[in-house]
């Protein structure tokens, strides 16, 4: 049987119509790797999803608003580009139940982002060369190196090199998390000491070598398979 994977879309608006929106690549991935997606649309049931996954896939997406870490804004910065705070409250309660039962994590993006402040870490609220913006203010990716940080499994399966796009980083690492690889100072990658729970701040799903990464997941969820 294949293990049963949540994933959370972001609500947003088309043709003035609201909609629930995710790209297609991350479901695509988890079918890849041989695990079955399934999107989460009713954030008022957080324990149903729990009870039915046998994985969490948080995926990417806008900044997460400075109060989910405890932040506050400083004079002269930009708000964060926060669309949807129902997906954040669902997202944080779902991670939180899935951390409680023990069950696989994988945060992709905003993703890392999400484990890491439910942890209780905190984020830069911007960083610079992460990524990049041309003439009309359009966002696009930077290729960089990855230092690798720790030795095992995971640490295994990075890439080295990324494309990232990004201006949020983690600023100190959540609870039980440590660091697996960086770029510089910021935190690239990160997994949790006795949780199966990890993230990279990357977009996995965009590459050939993230296939290893969903692979691994697909395989931690599959040892809960009931």
């Amino acid at each position: 049987m294949k293990p049963k994977i949540i994933l959370v879309s972001e609500e947003g608006y088309a043709n003035n119509i609201p909609h629930f929106m995710i790209p297609c690549d991350y479901g695509t991935a988890v079918g890849n790797a041989g695990g079955l997606p399934l999107v989460a649309l009713d954030a008022t049931h957080p324990h149903v999803y729990e009870s039915l996954g046998d994985g969490l896939l948080l995926t990417g997406g806008t900044d997460l608003h400075y109060g989910r870490y405890g932040d506050v804004y400083a004079k002269g910065e930009a708000l964060p580009s926060t669309l949807s705070l129902s997906r954040e409250a669902f997202e944080f309660e779902l991670c939180r139940l899935f951390l409680q039962t023990g069950k696989p994590i994988f945060g992709i993006g905003r993703g890392l982002q999400v484990l890491n402040a439910v942890l209780g870490g905190t984020l830069h609220h911007h960083i610079d060369n992460h990524r990049r913006t041309d003439e009309n203010g359009v966002f696009g990716y930077i290729e960089h190196p990855l230092t690798i940080t720790t030795t095992g499994a995971l640490s295994t399966l990075l890439p080295n090199e990324v494309n990232s796009c990004h201006h949020q980083a983690i600023k100190e690492l959540g609870n039980g998390l440590i660091a697996i690889a960086t770029a510089g100072d910021v935190v690239e990658a990160a997994a949790h000491e006795t949780l199966p729970a990890f993230g990279v701040q990357w977009h996995p799903q965009h590459e050939e070598s993230g296939n290893a990464l969903f692979s691994y997941f697909v395989s931690l969820c599959k040892e809960g398979v009931r």
